[in-house]
C-alpha cells in the first residue's frame, strides 16, 4: 500500500500554491518562532501535483519553467511569507528577497523524477566539500518514498529509498565523491547501487544567472522504488517530499569567507514543516494495535502534533507530492496558455510591428495581410526578417512558429524556415524546409544551416504544399551538460498530431565554427531559389525578453485562394505579376483556344518578359 498510516491528514489532489506579496521591509528572521504553524504546515499548501511529461521533454541546461516542466506553476518560497526558517546560527541574517529566495518546479516521466530550481541570492558561494553542502549555496531535498510520515531524522535513518540530501549551485551532489567517483555516506537510497553522471541515475546541472543562479537535477525512479513494497511513482502515488534552500554570502570562517560571522550558513529555510507525531518512529508503529494506528486522537495524546526544528529533517515534517499520469496527448505546443519569456505575433494587425527589421541582400518580401506573414524573398543569400529589440540573449534562443509552403522550388536556393543566432550580417543557424540534396537526403525534407558555412543534420518528411507545420528550433550551447549545440523539430500542425517527444534533428557545430551570436526570427529564400510561404504564428522565446502569456489558435487559417494582388510594368519590355494562395502560374497566346501551360518554376512575383503578340496569364488551384 502507498499510505501506512494517518495519511487521511495529508492528501489533496490538485493544490498549487499563487503568486505571493512581497515585503516592503525585509522581514527579522531573529524574530521567527520554529514551533509555529503557518503555510509551511498547511497540508494543502503543502501537496502538490507532479505532472507527467514525454520522455527526454526536460533537459538539463539549468533553464526551468513551467512550460518545460508540464505546466507545473513554479512554487515561489520567501523567508516571512511562506517559508520555515531553521533558529540556527545565532548571527543569522536574511536582507530580503533579492539576497535570497527561490522558485522551484516539479515533473516526473517514465524514468525519472525532476526538480528544477531559480534562486535569487545576491552572492554566490561554494567552498565546503560535498558532505557540507549545507554551509554553501545549495538547494535540500528530502523524501520519504514510501510516504510513512514517521519522525525519522533523514541524516541518521539511512533511508533504503529516498532520504536527504544537497546540491549545490554548480549541480554537484552532496552523497558523491567527486575525486573517486564513489558514494559518500548512506544518508540517500542506501538500499541503491547509484552513481552520479550524465548517463546515471542522480544528474544535476547549475549555473549562476544575474541576479542569482538555476539549477535542474534528475533522479531516476528505482531510488525511491521498493521492490518489496511495489511502490511506483505514477498514476496518483503519493510521496514525502520537501525542498530547502541553504545561502551562503562569503561572511563566515570558510575559505571564501571574512570571518565577520560565526558560520558561513547565514540562512536555511524550507518549503515544508507540518506537525508530526513526535517519537512515532517505525519501531514504536509496530508496537501499535491496528485500532490505535487508525485512532489519530490516541496518536495526539501518546506522540504529540509537534513543530521544531527536528521535523524539517523528518518524513512526518515533510510536504506530499502526487505523481499524476500522463496527460491526454493534444496536438498543440505545450507553451499554449503557459507564462515565457518571450515575444509573439500572430500577424493580425493592421500594419506588420515594427520592431521586424529586414536583414540581407533580398529587400522586404514580408507581407502583412488576413492575418498572415508571407515572404516571398529570394535574391542573395542569407535573408531573414529579425525581432530587433535590445536586451535578449543572442545565443540562448529558442522559437516555436507555424508555417506552410505555397511555392517551393528543386534547387539549393530554395529554402524556407526560421533563424536563430542571426548576426549583424544576416548570417545565423535556421531550419529549413527542403526539396533537393543535402547529404544523403534527397527529395523532401528538412534541415538545420549554419548560414554561409555549413548544412547540418536533416530529416526526411514528405511535406505538403499549402499544409500548416510546427517548426521548433532552439540553440544553447552544449545544452544538458551534453555536447549538442542546435536542436530542432517538425510536426504537422493539424490541432490533434501531438509534437515530438525528441528532437528530431541535433547538432554539435561549435567545436569546428564559431558560436552563432544575434536576432531570433524568419528565414527566407535565397540564391533566386523559389521559396515562398505563410506564417500566421511566432512565438520567440529568450532571457531577457517580457513575460507573456502564450496564445495562438489550435489550427492556421484554410488555404489562401489564390489571386493577382499586383500586375504592373517594370520596364519597356518586362511585367511583374504577384499573387498571393499556392496557385499554378499558366500562360497562352490565345485566351479563347488555348491551349493553357502551365509556367517552369513560377512563384510571385514573377517577372514576364515582353513578347511579339499578347500573352495571357491565369492561376490555377
Amino acid at each position: 500500500m502507498n499510505s501506512k498510516h494517518h495519511l487521511a491528514r495529508g492528501v489533496l489532489l490538485a493544490c498549487l500554491a499563487t503568486g505571493l506579496p512581497v515585503w516592503s521591509q525585509p522581514f527579522d528572521i531573529l524574530s521567527f518562532d520554529p514551533t509555529s504553524p503557518g503555510p509551511w504546515s498547511d497540508v494543502v499548501k503543502t501537496t502538490l501535483n507532479v505532472p507527467k511529461v514525454p520522455n527526454g521533454s526536460i533537459q538539463l541546461d539549468a533553464n526551468p519553467s513551467s512550460t518545460e516542466y508540464g505546466g507545473f506553476t513554479a512554487i515561489t518560497v520567501i523567508p516571512g511569507e511562506n517559508a520555515w526558517i531553521l533558529d540556527y546560527p545565532e548571527d543569522r541574517v536574511w536582507n530580503g528577497v533579492e539576497d535570497s529566495s527561490f522558485s522551484y518546479w516539479l515533473a516526473h516521466d517514465d524514468n525519472y523524477f525532476y526538480v528544477g530550481v531559480d534562486v535569487k541570492d545576491d552572492v554566490i558561494n561554494t567552498d565546503d566539500p560535498n558532505d557540507a553542502f549545507w554551509k554553501d549555496d545549495s538547494i535540500e531535498i528530502l523524501v520519504d518514498a514510501l510516504n510513512d510520515r514517521f519522525d525519522v531524522n533523514t541524516d541518521s535513518s539511512n533511508d533504503k529509498y529516498g532520504g536527504h540530501c544537497y546540491v549545490n549551485y554548480e549541480g554537484r551532489f552532496s552523497r558523491w565523491d567527486d575525486a573517486t567517483g564513489t558514494i559518500n555516506g548512506q544518508t540517500w537510497s542506501s538500499a541503491v547501487d547509484w552513481k552520479y553522471g550524465p548517463e546515471d541515475e542522480v544528474y544535476a546541472v547549475g549555473t549562476n544567472v544575474a541576479g542569482g543562479w538555476k539549477l535542474e537535477v534528475r533522479f531516476k525512479k528505482s531510488l525511491f522504488e521498493d521492490p518489496e513494497a511495489t511502490n511506483k511513482l505514477d498514476h496518483g502515488y503519493v510521496m514525502g517530499f520537501n525542498i530547502g534552500l541553504d545561502d551562503d554570502d562569503k561572511t563566515g570562517p570558510g575559505p571564501n569567507g571574512d570571518a565577520s560571522r560565526t558560520q558561513d550558513l547565514e540562512i536555511q529555510y524550507f518549503w515544508a514543516n507540518r506537525e508530526r507525531y513526535l517519537g512515532l518512529t517505525p519501531e514504536k508503529w509496530a508496537e501499535l494495535t491496528a485500532e490505535q494506528q487508525k485512532d489519530e486522537v490516541y496518536l495526539a495524546e501518546n506522540f504529540p502534533l509537534t513543530i521544531n526544528s527536528n521535523g524539517r529533517l523528518t518524513h512526518g515534517g515533510s510536504g506530499q507530492v502526487v505523481f499524476m499520469g500522463a496527460a491526454t496527448p493534444s496536438g498543440n505546443p505545450a507553451e499554449l496558455g503557459q507564462t515565457v519569456k518571450g515575444f509573439q505575433d500572430d500577424f493580425t494587425g493592421a500594419t506588420r510591428n515594427p520592431n521586424w527589421k529586414v536583414a540581407g541582400p533580398g529587400g522586404d518580401f514580408y507581407a502583412q495581410a488576413d492575418g498572415l506573414l508571407r515572404v516571398s524573398v529570394r535574391t542573395g543569400d542569407p535573408n531573414h526578417l529579425l525581432y530587433d529589440v535590445p536586451g535578449y540573449s543572442t545565443n540562448v534562443q529558442e522559437v516555436l512558429a507555424r508555417l506552410r509552403i505555397v511555392a517551393f522550388g528543386n534547387v539549393d536556393g530554395s529554402r524556407a524556415g526560421v533563424g536563430v543566432g542571426v548576426g549583424t550580417n544576416s548570417q545565423g543557424i535556421s531550419l529549413h524546409f527542403r526539396n533537393s540534396t543535402d547529404g544523403s537526403i534527397t527529395g523532401r525534407h528538412f534541415s538545420l544551416l549554419d548560414d554561409a558555412r555549413a548544412w547540418g543534420p536533416g530529416t526526411k518528411f514528405d511535406w505538403q504544399t499549402n499544409v500548416w507545420y510546427w517548426f521548433r528550433l532552439k540553440q544553447q550551447k552544449d545544452a544538458s551538460g551534453g555536447t549538442n549545440d542546435v536542436f530542432a523539430k517538425v510536426w504537422i500542425a493539424d490541432g490533434t498530431t501531438p509534437e515530438p517527444a525528441d528532437w528530431q534533428m541535433t547538432w554539435n557545430y561549435i567545436p569546428t565554427r564559431t558560436e552563432r551570436g544575434g536576432l531570433a526570427g524568419i528565414t527566407g529564400s535565397s540564391i533566386d531559389g523559389v521559396g515562398n510561404f505563410e506564417v500566421d504564428y511566432i512565438l520567440i522565446m529568450a532571457e531577457g525578453l517580457p513575460n507573456i502569456t502564450v496564445d495562438f489558435a489550435d489550427q492556421g487559417p484554410d488555404p489562401t485562394s489564390p489571386r493577382f494582388t499586383s500586375i504592373a510594368k517594370t520596364s519597356p519590355t518586362q511585367a511583374t505579376l504577384e499573387w498571393i494562395g499556392a496557385g499554378i502560374l499558366e500562360s497562352t497566346t490565345d485566351l479563347v483556344a488555348g491551349p493553357w501551360a502551365s509556367v517552369p518554376n513560377a512563384a510571385s512575383p514573377y517577372k514576364a518578359a515582353a513578347s511579339t503578340g499578347q500573352k495571357f496569364y491565369r492561376l490555377k488551384k
